[in-house]
């Protein structure tokens, strides 16, 4: 993917809009070998409740040379499919997020400017 768009010059980057959707476990559990608990016998160490299926969260985000989306939260149970992506996520998050014009404030609530672009993207 990048060696092939390794020629593409700042104002062909300035039109791609990067998005995407990660979930996340909040109840996962330990990692044997990386999650560590000190004490001197194991009957100090308390013992966690664990349910069977693991909580999860869905975020969806966006990012572009000149603009950075708010972050959604997909409610529990919400199958992100075609219907949902378009009303929901271009709809009521993305395209909002390309038409700002604000020049202050939160990096989610403005548009950038070409130096402030220029200086993440580009550095």
């Amino acid at each position: 993917f990048c060696l092939e768009r390794r020629h593409l010059k700042e104002e062909d980057w300035s039109k791609v809009i990067w998005s995407g959707e990660c979930p996340f476990e909040l109840d996962s559990s330990l990692n044997r070998q990386n999650d560590v608990i000190w004490a001197h016998t194991p009957a100090e160490v308390q013992s966690q409740e664990k349910s069977k299926f693991s909580r999860k969260l869905m975020v969806w985000g966006a990012m572009s040379a000149t603009v950075l989306s708010e972050l959604h939260v997909v409610p529990n149970q919400t199958s992100l499919n075609a219907e949902y992506y378009h009303g929901i996520i271009l709809n009521e998050y993305l395209l909002p997020a390309l038409n700002r014009t604000a020049e202050a404030g939160p990096p989610t609530q403005q548009k950038f400017h070409h130096t402030m672009s220029e200086s993440i993207f580009f550095a």
